[in-house]
């Protein structure tokens, strides 16, 4: 068997595992921008808390 033949059948083999792989980075990348938004809402919520920390802290 020369390398040739290595290289095709090595391809042939890791074509399934490719296909698998490429519809995990399509579902990664269809869910990233969602989570962006999470975190930029997250941390907008925690900017508010820290401004208004004396004012919870007065209420309490």
């Amino acid at each position: 068997m020369n390398q040739d033949d290595f290289k095709k059948l090595l391809d042939e083999s890791l074509q399934p595992l490719k296909e698998d792989l490429a519809e995990v980075k399509e579902t990664l990348q269809t869910h990233s921008s969602a989570l962006v938004r999470i975190e930029s809402v997250l941390e907008g919520y925690a900017d508010a808390y820290k401004v208004n920390k004396g004012n919870i802290e007065r209420l309490d």
